[in-house]
């Protein structure tokens, strides 16, 4: 720990540390074309990560050890450039601009950059500029429509609800179709726990990042990339197909998102940046609804009846309803009085000589879009980057702030801190960390099918019926009165506890769902350079999160007559950890190579902690778990751990600057892997690329100045999921069993009765669980 800290201080306090083997070299990069200089451009000593990126003047300079030989100029748009180190101290290169982006530098599987013509693999880049530009507040919805192949959809517009992401069609049969996300180089977690339960359909164990691991009803939870701000992302490649993603073994099944974060720049000058946005939404579409017939059924107006069929509202008479306000008056059954003091009384139905029977009102309401209104996003980031020849940084604060287009409890606030800083400790020794902390509170609407969700009510209203007056206080016809009562279409009076479906207004102001989540993903990046062509990596990171969530029904609420409380803490850690070797060399001009290899170890810990209950004590008491009856309460515990551990290698070959092979391997090895199956699985891949128009036919083929054949194969397959049983409950009658075998608190009252305790199996994977 003390030396953690001790290297975090030289890193974040600038602290130089120098050689005296260490040459000065300085120039200008310029464009050929232009003669002006050229920004931005990346010089690195080949072979090695020591490097500077030019100024707004095209100027570098750089401090490189003494057996440095060669620097590499490359910048995206122009073909790159080397140029041997002499003594003389100062280099200027002029750089030709190409007529595509020849060299131009993409991240792969393990984060590392590596040169996209040389790729076999069908792999996009999205940009972070066009992430924010799309005006969306999610990676995730932000990169909808902007790569080939990857298929976003959404279920909800709830505020910082969780989208699916497929990446080129289904890859499994297990349902889990969500991709791997690597940020900075260390995967992390994109699940969507739906339920409060954890079950079959839901609960950590189920969920796998995505609305699909959502119910149907309920609530869309968030997804945890939510948690990432589009600010902060320098570019996003989509890796598809196996070969691409094979160094992440039984992850990478349904391919890899690969997110690197932004870094500062060489540019001996800190940058201060802050941007505000402000965004209207507004619901694009709504269902029609019939507006000429009122409730009832076989064109008979009846305020019992559930259906919208009844008498046609344009033949009425107009005005007051003939409703029935005389106290023992047949048909009388009591009235509820609204905030306002409009009451509401039962109307005669309709018959075939009257078919309006007490309905004489024309007026109509369209439940359409009555509980959706103007919805907005206020984005808001500041960011502090700046960097010089060994050293660079970049920290944001930002806080976007979602009201949803319902009217009321839709909404998502989230703040995030991230802080990236790396530094060129000694000549062959680098160090990184990369940080960010996210903190989301969230309401949240029921969608879906229930009792209780926004619209399914809403659409079954009749269209003489008005749901803005949905909540006053019952009087029976004895005179007793009952308080805060739901109004909706099939319990006008509020007479019954049970509504059958929820008024959508009492839904989006008495039903909760509220979520407080507190994220830290954290790196620790460290490069040692051996010599000119070995260098070494060891990439340590966490993530973890915690996820407070409430839900409450009142009492009322036609998902729960009786009332309903859930409270849950769902807490999710990822360690990994990644040790990897690198060597490139040149043999000839026509022959060159890199090696690496790897070790990965990952470990996943879940819990999920909580407890469900129904039947509240007292409707008026603030929702807690104490006000409701003791043989109602369910409480749950779970906890899912997950460990994997894998070597990989992956060896590339270029001949002649034209054709690139490719060949990896993982061997990997899991917890949840069957005790009868292979310990070890080892998943292969290899691609070839050839760029043929480097041909001498196609040297100034003016129609075509760009084309390559690819041929790529890979072999992946999706980690067993750890099973959940079911509680098992076995009947045992005290006859047969010693009374002193049976604890005190589970023995009947009554001498040969039967109880049944209940008790969890110990989890267990399949004994044959292997990859699929």
């Amino acid at each position: 720990m003390k030396k953690f800290l001790l290297l975090l201080f030289l890193i974040l306090a600038g602290f130089r540390v120098a050689t005296a083997q260490d040459r000065a070299i300085q120039g200008r990069v310029t464009d050929r074309a232009t003669g002006s200089g050229l920004p931005g451009v990346t010089v690195l000593v080949k072979g090695t990560t020591i490097g500077a990126s030019t100024d707004s003047e095209g100027g570098f300079n750089l401090s490189v050890p003494a057996s440095a030989t060669t620097l590499t100029f490359s910048f995206i748009g122009y073909s790159t450039v080397e140029r041997p180190i002499t003594d003389a101290g100062t280099i200027n290169v002029a750089m030709e601009a190409s007529t595509r982006e020849l060299g131009e530098v993409v991240v792969t599987a393990l984060g590392l950059e590596t040169s996209r013509d040389r790729l076999g693999t069908a792999q996009s880049t999205v940009q972070g500029q066009a992430l924010v530009r799309s005006g969306e507040t999610s990676p995730i919805t932000a990169l909808s429509g902007k790569a080939p192949g990857v298929l976003i959809t959404r279920s909800t517009g709830d505020p910082g609800a969780s989208a699916n992401i497929q990446i080129r069609g289904a890859s499994t049969i297990t349902g889990n179709l969500q991709p791997l996300i690597v940020v900075d180089g260390i995967p992390i977690s994109n699940t969507s726990v739906g339920e409060n339960t954890p079950g079959s359909s839901g609960g950590i164990v189920a969920s796998g990042g995505g609305a699909a691991s959502n119910q149907i009803a309920g609530v869309v939870q968030q997804s945890r990339l939510n948690d990432i701000n589009p600010d902060d992302i320098a570019s996003m490649e989509v890796l598809r197909g196996a070969a691409a993603a094979a160094l992440w073994g039984t992850r990478a099944a349904n391919g890899v998102l690969v997110i690197t974060t932004k870094k500062g720049r060489n540019a001996d000058k800190l940058n201060l940046s802050y941007r505000t946005t402000y965004g209207i939404d507004e619901i694009n579409q709504v269902p029609e609804l019939q507006q000429r017939f009122g409730q009832g059924v076989n064109g008979l107006f009846s305020q019992s009846n559930a259906r919208s069929w009844g008498d046609r509202i344009a033949d009425r008479s107009g005005g007051l309803d003939a409703a029935i306000t005389t106290p023992g008056a047949p048909g009388y059954q009591g009235f509820i009085t609204f905030a306002d003091g409009t009451q509401r009384y039962a109307i005669p139905a309709g018959t075939a000589a009257n078919p309006h029977g007490g309905k004489n009102s024309r007026d109509t309401y369209d439940h359409s879009d009555e509980v959706f209104g103007r919805g907005y996003t206020w984005d808001n980031i500041a960011t502090l980057s700046g960097g010089d020849q060994r050293s660079n940084f970049y920290i944001s604060l930002g806080n976007t702030h979602t009201e949803g287009i319902a009217r009321n409890n839709s909404d998502n606030d989230r703040t995030t801190v991230r802080v990236n800083v790396d530094r060129q400790l000694a000549t062959k020794f680098r160090a990184g960390i990369n940080a960010t902390y996210a903190r989301t509170f969230s309401n949240r609407v029921q969608q879906g099918s229930s009792g209780s969700s926004i619209f399914l009510g809403g659409l079954r209203s009749p269209a003489d019926f008005n749901n803005a007056y949905y909540i006053g206080d019952f009087t029976d016809p004895q005179g007793n009165i009952f308080l805060r009562r739901q109004s909706s279409y099939r319990n006008q009076l509020g007479n019954s506890t049970n509504p059958g479906f929820d008024n959508p207004f009492w839904t989006i102001d008495e039903v909760r769902d509220q979520t407080r989540v507190q994220r830290l993903i954290g790196a620790l990046e460290l490069t040692y350079d051996a010599t000119n062509w070995l260098n070494i990596i060891n990439r340590t990171g966490v993530d973890t999160y915690t996820d407070r969530r409430s839900t409450v029904y009142p009492i009322g609420a036609g998902q729960s007559p009786t009332g309903q409380i859930g409270q849950s803490t769902i807490q999710e850690t990822q360690i990994n950890n990644d040790l990897i070797a690198r060597a490139t060399h040149d043999f000839s001009e026509n022959l060159g190579g890199t090696l690496l290899v790897g070790t990965n170890l990952n470990i996943r810990r879940g819990e999920q902690v909580g407890a469900n209950a129904t039947n509240f004590i007292n409707p008026f008491s603030p929702p807690q778990l104490d006000n409701t009856l003791a043989d109602s309460r369910q409480p749950f515990n779970l906890v899912v751990e997950q460990r994997t551990a894998a070597a990989y290698a992956q060896v590339d070959l270029a001949f002649f600057n034209q054709l690139y092979l490719t060949g990896t391997g993982r061997a990997e090895t899991a917890s949840t892997f069957g005790p009868e199956t292979s310990s070890t699985f080892f998943f292969p891949a290899g691609t070839l690329a050839w760029q043929f128009t480097k041909l001498a036919p196609f040297a100034d083929n003016k129609a075509l100045s760009f084309g390559k054949l690819r041929l790529a194969y890979g072999s992946v397959g999706v980690q067993p999921t750890p099973i959940s049983p079911a509680p098992t409950t076995s009947q045992v009658t005290l006859t047969s069993l010693p009374m002193g075998g049976v604890p005190p608190w589970m023995r009947p009252t009554t001498a040969g009765a039967s109880y049944a305790p209940t008790c969890r199996a110990t989890p267990k994977s399949s004994p044959s669980a292997k990859p699929n």
